[in-house]
């Protein structure tokens, strides 16, 4: 074997363990969305609606190949996410986090919610909570800190509830057109919200680099067709 035909045959499969590493585990496709107070739509001209926010988030989710489930997790920073389960992280009442949705809508539009991850109604007592995810939903609010995680996974099961009329299924074509966002309420924005971002999918990198995997094996198989004879 000549050295030219060692290091060709090296190059040729080095790219396919390449193109073989990148085949994913699953079907499953991710999105992500941003969460700032710049985003926010006014819905509801007779209540506080934010200018500016120390708090942001990032809410991601993972849609499983079947389309029936959507695993989501939502990070927050700067809002008191112990308040939903009993332990509050600040004294301030304002910055208790009591809804979070996501609705439809493009990018600039107030629309209807599709699915309460947290839902609120306000009473004498203070905020009555309930949830469309009781079954799957985690809170983790860790003391010391303002903020926490929440997860949890939309599944067709979940029926609609309450003022929603829609299932996971009505709303993957929305999903993947960039036509839902995620909507966090603290007390103090609690008709409008504070933190809003579109939902987005994640660019698929592995694409570009596939690409560039079968071209390689394709260059090798031509230039082994005229590689030199000895």
């Amino acid at each position: 074997m000549t050295r030219y035909s060692s290091v060709l045959g090296a190059t040729c499969i080095g790219a396919l363990g390449l193109l073989a590493a990148m085949e994913p585990a699953s079907g499953a496709t991710l999105f992500r969305a941003t969460l700032t107070v710049d985003q926010e739509v006014l819905s509801n001209p007779a209540a506080p609606f934010p200018t500016s926010s120390n708090a942001t988030g990032l809410a991601e989710f993972s849609l499983n190949d079947a389309g029936t489930a959507l695993s989501y997790t939502i990070t927050l920073t700067g809002l008191d996410v112990g308040s939903l389960i009993g332990s509050p992280q600040t004294l301030d009442t304002g910055d208790d986090v009591a809804k979070i949705h996501l609705h439809l809508g493009g990018v600039g539009i107030a629309g209807p919610r599709v699915f309460d991850i947290q839902d609120a109604v306000l009473t004498p007592m203070g905020p009555e909570f309930m949830t469309d995810d009781a079954d799957d939903r985690q809170i983790d609010a860790p003391a010391g800190i303002v903020g926490g995680t929440i997860t949890g996974i939309w599944e067709q099961s979940d029926g609609p509830g309450g003022s929603i009329s829609t299932t996971l299924s009505a709303q993957i074509g929305n999903l993947k057109s960039n036509q839902l966002y995620a909507n966090i309420h603290p007390n103090r924005f609690f008709a409008n919200g504070e933190l809003r971002g579109q939902i987005r999918p994640v660019p698929e990198t592995t694409s570009v680099l596939s690409t560039l995997a079968l071209g390689a094996i394709g260059a090798c198989s031509l230039l082994r067709r005229r590689q030199p004879s000895i």
